[in-house]
C-alpha cells in the first residue's frame, strides 16, 4: 500500500518543491498495489534511499524528479518498444482509471483511489470506456429486455416491440 499525503507544486521560478498537502482533502489516500506491479514496487522499495522529502522516488542526487523528466524518459522507452511517443504519466493515470471500470471495480471505489473528491471528475474526465465495455454493458439490457416474466400463474413476454 502506498500513501499519498502530499503533491508536488510547481513555485513562481518554476521549482518544483513536495507541498504540505494534496490539491484536496481527498487527494489522501492510500492506494493499495495491484499484485502484477507488486514486485517492481518492492524492488524500489529494497532500492530506497533515505531522503529530506520522504519520497519513494527521487534522482541519483537526492532530488526531486522534475515530471518533465520522467515523461521525456517515458516517451523514450514508449518510442523504443511501442514506435510511439504520445504518452505521459498523466496518460497512464488515465489509462488506470479506465481499467479499473472495465474491470467491474465500484466507480465510487476508483474515485476514491484516484483521489477526486467529486464522482463526476472520475467518471468524466478519466475513465474513456471503451467501445466494447459500452457494447457489454448494452448487451445486458437487451438480454433483460428479451426474458419472459411470470406474473401471478401468466407466463408475459418482457420483449420490446418497436
Amino acid at each position: 500500500m502506498l500513501h499519498i499525503k502530499r503533491t508536488l507544486k510547481v513555485d513562481n521560478d518554476k521549482q518544483i518543491y513536495v507541498g504540505n498537502t494534496t490539491k484536496s482533502p481527498a487527494g489522501v489516500r492510500d492506494v493499495l498495489i495491484p499484485d502484477k506491479i507488486n514486485k517492481s514496487i518492492k524492488e524500489q522499495l529494497d532500492n530506497f534511499k533515505e531522503n529530506k522529502y520522504d519520497l519513494l522516488f527521487i534522482n541519483e542526487k537526492g532530488r526531486i524528479v522534475n515530471p518533465r523528466n520522467a515523461n521525456s524518459i517515458l516517451k523514450r522507452i514508449v518510442l523504443h518498444t511501442l514506435k510511439t511517443d504520445d504518452i505521459s504519466t498523466h496518460s497512464l493515470r488515465h489509462t488506470f482509471g479506465t481499467r479499473c471500470i472495465e474491470a467491474g471495480m465500484s466507480p465510487v471505489a476508483v474515485q476514491k483511489l484516484m483521489g477526486h473528491e467529486d464522482l463526476s471528475v472520475t467518471m468524466n474526465t478519466y475513465v474513456s470506456v471503451l467501445n466494447k465495455f459500452k457494447t457489454d454493458e448494452l448487451k445486458k439490457l437487451n438480454s433483460f429486455y428479451n426474458k419472459e416474466a411470470v406474473f401471478g400463474n401468466k407466463k408475459v413476454s418482457s420483449k420490446l416491440e418497436i
